[in-house]
């Protein structure tokens, strides 16, 4: 039994009551964005180490923040080339991820990234994700660019779960790969944008890792799980396995192989 497990299963009743408290009120606020804003997109992180399991879409959010105080800060505390610079840069990357996303989906090769509204789910499907499940993230993009990162992450997750169930191995390294790359090229996107519009942005991911000869690896560390993380994990890992065990709340989800 790993340490997490056993500290979720030394927890009293009423800590669990509280966690599950916690999950239900996060579930209200995602029905409320899902029938508020049209544009929310669902993500169900795939079944990825519980300490990166949430990385990508950690990084959606921050960058959500930070576009929105870019846009606010042009003209006064930015100044107009600078910040024209910096949307062109972010537009790169998204070109990037979208790239990414059609070497692992390659029937969107001719897809136009600013048609993303087309490839979300509709209000009901939406709900139906939500109902009842607490590792469904729900995003309220603020921006035409998180639209289209938002929905460029949401095939890759779902993508790795695809593979995962019926690919073959080679097929999900390389998924995996380019997953774990995506992560990467975001994370070093925001560190170089926070530091320009002054946003304290702390990444989630250790750079590099020291070897025992005391030099530099090139190896990311993935982070380490904090207790609330546990958590929550454990709470989400339990749902998913009881969904998993029915295949009805399977195709509800509206998850690949199932029909």
């Amino acid at each position: 039994m790993t340490e997490e497990k056993r500290r979720w299963k030394e927890k009293t009743p009423a800590e669990i009551e509280l966690i599950k408290a916690k999950a239900q009120k996060r579930r209200e606020k995602n029905l409320r964005i899902i029938t508020e804003h049209i544009d929310s997109v669902c993500i169900i992180p795939a079944e990825k180490p519980a300490s990166a399991r949430y990385v990508l879409v950690d990084m959606i959010f921050t960058a959500d923040k930070m576009v929105s105080l870019l846009k606010r800060q042009v003209g006064f505390n930015l100044a107009f080339d600078i910040a024209r610079n910096l949307l062109e840069s972010f537009n790169d990357f998204i070109d990037h991820l979208w790239a990414n996303v059609i070497k692992t989906s390659p029937h969107l090769y001719s897809f136009n990234k600013r048609n993303w509204r087309d490839l979300n789910d509709t209000i009901d499907i939406k709900l139906k994700l939500v109902e009842g499940r607490n590792f469904v993230n729900v995003i309220d993009p603020r921006s035409e660019e998180l639209g289209q990162i938002a929905i460029a992450v949401k095939i890759l997750e779902n993508h790795i779960l695809y593979v995962r169930t019926t690919g073959s191995f080679d097929k999900m390294e390389e998924t995996i790969n380019i997953y774990r790359n995506t992560i990467e090229e975001f994370d070093s996107f925001l560190i170089v944008l926070a530091k320009t519009i002054k946003f304290d942005y702390r990444s989630p991911l250790k750079k590099h890792e020291f070897g025992e000869d005391g030099q530099k690896t090139d190896r990311t560390t993935w982070p380490l799980l904090s207790e609330e993380t546990t958590e929550a994990t454990n709470s989400m890992e339990q749902a998913e396995k009881e969904e998993k065990a029915d295949p009805n709340k399977r195709r509800k989800m509206g998850l690949p192989g199932t029909t």
